[in-house]
């Protein structure tokens, strides 16, 4: 602020400047009470006094400005917020830190010689005026209309006016609107065509109170960005996409819209939700459900202004795309194209095409024939003929309105159905004997392998960890990562089966013996995780944000009687941003806000612990103990806690009612009841006990609800006992979806050898979960236990574990007629190492396994084949 000051200098007296009686023009003079003011007063005799002026160090004391309201305590303006300007003028700054309340405020001006003026003049504090703090995004390209949020306080009802000011003063007026019921953001349209360049951006209230954002918007006119792609390339109108950008030149943080590929002059610009910076070449983000059905462009802008352009990139379609459940068969041989049923629902004239990568890593797209079509089932024929084996096949349904959806995967081998050769897989991060192997999806395309406990080579060294690894599309498993959340007890030598999104572990070991316990957990669903709905600002005393890109999410703690993750946290949120500029370092406090989660009992906030950091840096901030409370203001908070649960991850395990007989090393097995699709059985065959083998079975029945949890029964032991007591033995389930000869609707579950005896028996799932008679098929030979048992292309597998040590050998059996066996035969195909106690899973259309004890002890390898 302009200081003038008159110094005269009097030999050792004070001194004050001669001029007329001291008075105030009559006049009011209104201010917004958050925003800083500067009020000039006009009068006369307004006469400033020197003091101590033959001194080295003379001052001038100035007339002194008070306000009064309603009778109450003066509130006096600092010395230095006045101004002398002439003895008919002065200038005050009023600043948010008198906390004036809105009303008419006397002022009364005393000079030094203690002469005073009041009543005339009055000073009217309005309220409190907006406040702008950031514009998101700070940069929007000219060729599209694009909407911009600003973020603030006091931006309601009474905002008047929004418009951008360019760097030559003209004002260029924008379509606003308020959004929510907080009134802390607006949203306003920057016109297309707008003039390159950087603008101030301007907020005026009905009261005259103005905010003005220096240099707050950026337009730029180039596209200077190279971006490749969107995946998947639509969206239903009716659902939120998650999706995948592609390109190169990203820098944190990019925003990314979609706009009609045929604007109408009122055309505007969808923001995508959730954008989070993967690396320079991938973002993820979110297409917001609700978008009107059309073809977009994808255009991403950086916050360096730079912009990228994909013409028709994105399809909104009015119906849901199509979903494949099941491919029947999945595993097909090489000598002649083959006819296949596809199973799933929302099919509209679909075409039908497969992606397959060959054993040396290329890849090809081919075109089926349909035949004919359902809305829930097609038959097609695959042009698989001449394929390499080894090979597999991503089939891909596409609905005539262009939504399509990629089933994982189609195994292809030769004519004597040879499987492949194994592959070396990731490591895991613990080595792991007699560990459980399940499989089990986050979403429909979110796949993952969970190893489940196991032991250090001895079942005294019991494991109570589990750690995943992602697998994709073409089968590749990702990097294991160990799970956050642990199992109740250590536990070896157990069995594993996944019903929906649930993991159950049955029986095995704890390490000080056998045991008849049962534990569930599920895999987390990152639909059930908090939505942020909402970010709030305040102007910050020092206490806010630095400069920088910042990341926020927050995920749940559900209830302790929560019947799915009891005391459990959920996945995060979404991810959001928050872009601050330079000039809002540390005078922003952020507030963000959530929607509701039923049934939780508390709120975990997640942050980046430094500014510009990748989202994936994300750490615990805050933890709120109360469900009813959804919203946190962040003060100066510390964000050096734990990260969020990653995809994949699980909640607690519960228990669940056990066992009727403790059971170390027994077969289980999942079957489904032939009359009721809702309902699974869960089989437990024989097993050790106390170091007996156990010729015993039981059963637990599960009724999978309307809202997804389960209704869990108790354990029933079967009438039948098996044929031989046995141990470390392997339990195959197969119906129609793994061996094509058996009718649709027919379960068979089979008891392999193990330790204590090489019988091989079946039996089929009654209605109701019993168990037919078991029937002896062929014996394996030689022994075999501790083995990785999988079912899958009208064959039962049998890897490593063989005379009671580690293999690497491979039998299979095919099941013909069902449920007969023809013979137990070499695979030709050995493993990478031999193993015993290891763990075997398919998932999609691979054959993996996983740890067990090699030769030289416990392992951490991993390895996998097409099926």
């Amino acid at each position: 602020m302009r200081k003038m000051l008159v110094l005269l200098v009097l030999a050792g007296c004070a001194h004050e400047i001669e001029g007329p009686e001291l008075s105030v023009e009559e006049e009011t003079v209104a201010v917004c009470g958050n925003q800083e003011a500067t009020v000039r007063l006009r009068g006369s005799g307004l006469s400033p006094m020197v003091v101590d002026g033959a001194t080295d160090d003379p001052k001038v004391k100035l007339p002194e400005v008070c306000l009064v309201r309603d009778g109450a305590e003066p509130v006096c303006i600092p010395e230095e917020d006045v101004t002398w300007v002439s003895q008919n003028e002065i200038e005050l700054t009023v600043r948010p830190d008198l906390m004036l309340e809105p009303g008419d405020y006397e002022v009364i001006v005393t000079n030094p010689d203690g002469t005073e003026a009041r009543g005339r003049a009055t000073l009217r504090v309005v309220g409190e005026g907006p406040i702008l703090f950031w514009v998101d995004p700070p940069v929007v390209y000219s060729g599209i209309a694009t909407q911009v949020t600003l973020f603030g306080a006091n931006l309601g009802d009474d905002i008047e006016e929004v418009g951008i000011r360019a760097e030559d003063g003209t004002e260029t007026t924008l379509d606003f609107r308020v959004e929510g019921d907080r009134a802390n953001k607006l949203s306003a349209i920057v016109p297309a065509g707008t003039a390159a360049g950087t603008y101030d951006v301007f907020v005026t209230n009905a009261e005259g109170c103005i905010t003005e954002l220096p240099d707050g918007l950026t337009v730029t006119d180039s596209l200077t960005l190279e971006v490749s792609g969107i995946d998947p390339s639509f969206g239903w109108s009716e659902r939120a996409t998650p999706v995948t950008i592609s390109g190169s030149g990203f820098v944190s943080l990019p925003r990314a819209y979609l706009n009609p590929a045929t604007p109408s002059a009122d055309t505007v610009a969808s923001a995508l939700a959730s954008v989070a910076f993967v690396g320079a070449s991938r973002l993820t983000a979110v297409v917001p459900e609700g978008l009107p059905v059309d073809t977009y462009d994808l255009i991403v802008v950086n916050p360096d202004g730079a912009v990228g352009l994909v013409e028709d990139a994105f399809l909104v379609t009015a119906d849901p795309p199509p979903e494949v459940d099941n491919v029947s068969p999945s595993f097909l041989d090489n000598d002649t194209d083959k006819m296949v049923t596809i199973d799933g629902a929302s099919f509209r004239d679909p075409s039908v095409s497969i992606t397959c990568r060959l054993p040396d890593g290329t890849t090809m797209t081919l075109d089926g024939t349909v035949s004919d079509a359902t809305a829930d089932s097609i038959a097609a024929t695959l042009p698989v003929r001449g394929l390499p084996a080894g090979t597999v096949c991503v089939l891909r349904v596409t609905n005539s309105d262009g939504s399509y959806e990629d089933y994982s995967a189609i195994g292809i081998s030769n004519p004597a159905s040879n499987i492949a050769p194994f592959e070396e897989g990731t490591e895991l991060t613990t080595a792991r004997r007699a560990l459980a192997l399940a499989t089990g999806r986050a979403t429909r395309a979110a796949r993952f392998l969970h190893a489940i406990g196991g032991d250090d080579g001895t079942t005294a060294g019991a494991l109570a960890t589990v750690e995943s690894s992602p697998v994709d599309i073409f089968g590749e498993p990702g990097e294991w990562f160990e799970q956050p959340v642990r199992l109740p007890a250590p536990r070896t030598m157990a069995g594993a089966v996944t019903i929906g999104r649930f993991l159950y572990l049955v029986g095995g070991n704890d390490g000080s013996g056998s045991t008849g316990a049962v534990s569930r957990a599920e895999v987390l669903d990152p639909l059930d995780a908090p939505e942020i709905t909402d970010v709030g600002a305040r102007q910050g005393m020092g206490d806010g944000l630095g400069a920088g890109v910042w990341y926020y999410r927050v995920s749940a703690v559900m209830a302790d009687d929560d019947p799915n993750n009891p005391g459990g946290e959920t996945l995060p949120s979404d991810a959001v941003a928050l872009n601050l500029p330079d000039s809002l370092a540390d005078t922003v406090v952020i507030t963000l806000y959530w929607d509701p989660v039923p049934g939780a009992k508390g709120y975990r906030v997640y942050r980046s612990p430094e500014p510009d950091q990748p989202v994936g840096a994300t750490r615990l901030v805050a933890e709120i103990d109360d469900g009813a409370t959804t919203s946190y203001e962040e003060v100066s908070g510390t964000a050096d806690g734990p990260p969020p649960l990653p995809l994949g991850a699980t909640g607690v395990w519960m228990d669940m009612p056990e066992l009727g007989a403790a059971r170390e090393g027994p077969g289980v097995a999942l079957a489904q009841d032939p009359a009721d699709a809702l309902t699974w059985h869960v089989y437990a065959l024989g097993g050790r006990d106390a170091g007996a083998e156990l010729d015993s079975w039981e059963r637990l029945t599960v009724t999978v609800e309307a809202d997804g949890t389960h209704a869990v029964g108790t354990w029933t032991t079967g009438a039948t006992a098996l044929s031989a007591p046995r141990a470390e033995l392997g339990a195959w389930s197969v119906s129609h979806e793994d061996a094509i000869g058996v009718p649709v609707g027919t379960t068979y579950v089979y008891a392999g050898g193990g330790d204590g005896s090489s019988n091989v028996e079946v039996a089929e799932v009654q209605e109701g979960g019993d168990l037919s008679a078991w029937t002896l098929v062929d014996a394996m030979s030689p022994p075999r236990s501790g083995y990785a048992a999988v079912a899958g292309a009208d064959f039962l597998f049998a890897f490593g574990g063989q005379g009671g040590g580690p293999s690497d050998g491979g039998v299979s059996a095919e099941i013909d007629p069902p449920p007969d066996l023809v013979n137990w035969n070499n695979e030709g195909e050995r493993m990478t190492v031999p193993r015993h106690l290891c763990g075997g899973v398919i998932e999609s259309a691979f054959i993996y396994v996983v740890g067990g004890q090699t030769t030289g002890g416990p392992t951490t390898s991993t390895e996998r084949t097409v099926l």
